[in-house]
């Protein structure tokens, strides 16, 4: 698991409200506090102007009966407006239109008092709406108030590792991301958040909830490959469809195929299903039995299904080409036959009926394993049922070896 806290994104604007109008040439733009402006009796900051000409007069007016003072934009063509209000003004807003007297452009904006103190020693942590989904993904999962502007701010948060440091806007305002995947859902973190400059700190908890699956209704299996080949290679044989997304999903097989890992869903609910057989194991059928892993079992009711694997073996393709038939009994060993298309580097058991400790043989690089053979004179006329088998491949095949003089 990884987290991650980071500043205010102008393309959502959580802390802040943005107001712009057209007039002239342009717009000016205003970003407003959202927890409004303390009422009492202090001036304090209020909202920012952006978008003026460098050292620009600003003008304001309102419809209400309030005076405000001009203000000059810096070189960035940005104002920092101050506001101050009485306690039982606190219920009270102010609409109120800046207009750059060089440029033209022009913003209306509403000041909202409040009763809320933001605190000298403390951030202010305000919950997203939204509850954190516990799918992968970094989502907002609220912001905090209350910091110096532009103050870089630290985070920690126990069992949780390497969390990025964040930094407050020049409101002071930085909203705080969160990642975490399905197996966290249902956990809570504390987290502390302090102020590099300030020291102030704000301590708050977060917790992840289980996504839902793409469509009510049952885990979708769709078969893709029936029976599927016996031969040792991976293959694609389903695709599940509708998993709660990013989850961990577990396969148990009946009959057991040995251990199987989880797989993980994509975040669109879909999860391939492998499978990898020997040929012995032809003609198996397995039931393969799907679950959501979830991180607290009975948090959330549990998802199964089943895919059901049927094992074929693909034809045989070893071959023989036998150099010497009836076999020549004169005591000493010499090729008998060349066996073909096996595994290329694979040992290959022989066994007779008729024969004990038979040696092993292994195929060369392109498959193929020679077949010597010895028998003495007294032999001749003698019959060796041999079957050769492949230890990797599976692939068998039986001759029979023929005594001549």
């Amino acid at each position: 698991m990884t987290a991650a806290c980071t500043s205010f994104d102008e393309s959502t604007p959580i802390t802040r409200t943005t107001v712009a109008s057209a007039i002239g040439s342009g717009t000016l733009r205003a970003d407003v506090f959202n927890n409004g402006v303390f009422c009492d009796g202090t001036e304090r900051k209020a909202a920012v102007i952006f978008e003026a000409e460098p050292g620009e007069t600003i003008a304001f007016s309102s419809p209400m009966p309030v005076e405000v003072a001009d203000g000059v934009a810096d070189e960035q063509g940005t104002y920092q407006l101050l506001w101050s209000c009485e306690p039982n003004e606190a219920s009270l807003s102010w609409d109120l239109t800046a207009t750059g007297t060089v440029s033209n452009r022009s913003v209306t904006l509403r000041l909202i008092g409040s009763y809320r103190d933001p605190g000298g020693r403390t951030l202010v942590f305000t919950p997203a709406r939204r509850p954190l989904v516990c799918d992968g993904t970094s989502q907002v999962v609220g912001r905090l108030e209350n910091a110096e502007p532009d103050e870089p701010v630290d985070f920690a948060a126990a069992g949780v590792e390497s969390l990025r440091q964040g930094q407050a806007d020049g409101t002071g305002t930085l909203t705080v991301n969160w990642r975490c995947d399905p197996e966290e859902s249902a956990t809570t973190w504390t987290v502390q958040a302090a102020g590099q400059r300030s020291g102030r700190v704000a301590t708050f908890e977060i917790t992840g909830r289980l996504p839902k699956p793409a469509e009510s209704g049952p885990i979708e299996v769709e078969v893709v490959e029936e029976p599927v080949a016996c031969d040792r290679e991976r293959r694609r044989v389903a695709v599940l469809r509708n998993l709660t997304p990013s989850v961990l999903v577990d396969f148990v097989a009946s009959p057991s195929n040995g251990p199987l890992r989880a797989g993980r869903a994509s975040r669109d609910g879909v999860l391939d299903v492998y499978w990898q057989c020997h040929r012995s194991q032809a003609d198996t059928e397995w039931a393969l039995e799907v679950t959501e892993q979830l991180v607290a079992p009975g948090t959330a009711e549990e998802r199964t299904a089943t895919v059901v694997i049927t094992g074929s073996a693909l034809p045989d393709p070893t071959t023989i080409t036998v150099a010497e038939d009836p076999f020549r009994c004169d005591g000493t060993s010499h090729r008998f036959a060349v066996l073909s298309n096996f595994v290329p580097g694979e040992y290959v058991d022989y066994s007779s009926p008729q024969s004990v400790a038979i040696g092993q043989g292994q195929a060369d690089d392109t498959g193929q394993v020679t077949v010597r053979w010895q028998c003495s004179p007294d032999e001749a006329g003698s019959q060796w049922e041999v079957t050769a088998g492949g230890q990797t491949s599976g692939y068998s095949l039986t001759f029979t070896i023929t005594g001549g003089s």
